[in-house]
């Protein structure tokens, strides 16, 4: 099995002003790509190592 990724850590804004809702937005919407990305990655190796288990069980 694959080595995970790990993730970065995240630079938190400590001084700077406040973020205005469209960047806010554009935050989430951009976490919630991220998290859909990795759930597809996670998928897909899942369906990999399937197909591999099924042709060494099918091969002489």
């Amino acid at each position: 099995m694959g080595k995970r990724r790990v993730k970065k850590p995240v630079k938190q804004n400590a001084g700077d002003e406040p973020q205005t809702v469209d960047e806010e937005m554009l935050r989430i919407v951009d976490h919630e790509v991220e998290r859909q990305s990795a759930a597809i990655r996670a998928i897909r190796d899942v369906e990999i190592e399937h197909m591999r288990t099924r042709l060494r069980l099918i091969r002489p």
